[in-house]
């Protein structure tokens, strides 16, 4: 029998981006028992050290780690040491390695990625506290180390000079004094594309989905923010939908783009790109999501299925992919 170790953060009860942790990992274990993996959970508390993991990886002996960590106490870019340390341990593991998670988390750091190696973005600046007018609106606000559309709701929209100069120190303040990244507003459409590493190395596209903001009031942003991800009680929830792209022009530039931010960050396993579309049909990257969500209703699992593959069947690629990577050597992506 083979052993994994699916590795995360004990989820805070009641916070529904953390509790989601526990979805991913109820189905993997699901899909991957089935085909001869032994499949056990560490579940570190916020309390200890994460280091000490080490010695709790040692005793399941796994042949390989299923790294599901989302975040770290305090600061949530210190998310990529727990590569670090599998990687130093000499583990195989799966997703992204230190430096793919470390530039895509940083939201302002992997903007200066996108803009060298010339992938389409929104124009943006950076609020660090000091008294700074956006040069340009309307825009929106975001923490810069945080994911999961913590931080973002109706009110990081900002449209005017004046209105800056009140919101963004509170929204700062808000997020713990870590930088805003203040980014140009599109009004327009939203994609997201996934990405999948196959078992020898080769990079496939998963079918690009719009979300769509139905039935929306039009006085309200068409945004995806923490209550449309999170929150089954709201409005925001139900009224956001995901639907698959049948223009196939669109989805051929969708495709194009999204390998190139796979170029550009060199992620391992399985990626998410996000995109917003102006009013002139240009497509913007917003992000690039190194291991995003698996769960079985998350897009990730859902552009698997709309491509006509078995959820157990990819999840079996992106470890095969990890076995992969430590044969040749850590930095195989980024050869």
């Amino acid at each position: 029998m083979k052993h994994l170790v699916l590795l995360y953060r004990e989820p805070r009860p009641g916070q529904a981006d953390d509790e989601d942790v526990k979805a991913q990992a109820n189905w993997i274990r699901t899909c991957l028992q089935p085909r001869g993996w032994d499949v056990r959970e560490l579940a570190w508390p916020e309390t200890q050290s994460w280091p000490d993991f080490i010695p709790a990886l040692q005793a399941c002996q796994p042949e390989v780690v299923f790294n599901l960590v989302e975040g770290w106490p305090g600061d949530d870019r210190l998310q990529a040491l727990v590569p670090g340390l599998l990687e130093t341990s000499g583990w195989a593991y799966t997703g992204s390695s230190l430096p793919a998670i470390l530039t895509t988390t940083d939201k302002i750091l992997a903007k200066a990625v996108m803009q060298a190696e010339g992938i389409l973005t929104p124009a943006w600046g950076i609020y660090r506290g000091a008294p700074w007018v956006p040069p340009f609106f309307p825009c929106i606000c975001k923490p810069a180390w945080t994911d999961a559309s913590l931080g973002i709701d109706d009110d990081a929209i900002l449209y005017s000079p004046e209105e800056s100069q009140i919101r963004l120190p509170q929204r700062w303040s808000a997020a713990g004094k870590q930088p805003l990244l203040v980014e140009a507003y599109l009004e327009g459409r939203e994609f997201n594309v996934s990405l999948r590493e196959r078992s020898g190395g080769s990079v496939e596209v998963l079918p690009p989905a719009e979300l769509c903001f139905e039935d929306w009031p039009t006085e309200k942003p068409r945004i995806v923010n923490y209550r449309a991800k999170w929150d089954p009680e709201t409005f925001e929830y139900h009224h956001t939908q995901r639907r698959f792209i049948q223009d196939a022009d669109l989805a051929a530039e969708l495709k194009r783009v999204a390998l190139a931010c796979w170029r550009a960050f060199r992620p391992a396993g399985y990626a998410r790109v996000d995109f917003r579309q102006d009013a002139q049909g240009n497509l913007y990257v917003l992000e690039m999501n190194t291991n995003p969500c698996l769960a079985p209703d998350a897009g990730f699992m859902a552009a698997v299925e709309q491509a006509g593959y078995s959820a157990a069947g990819v999840l079996e690629d992106i470890v095969q992919a990890a076995l992969r990577r430590k044969e040749l050597g850590y930095d195989a992506n980024n050869r």
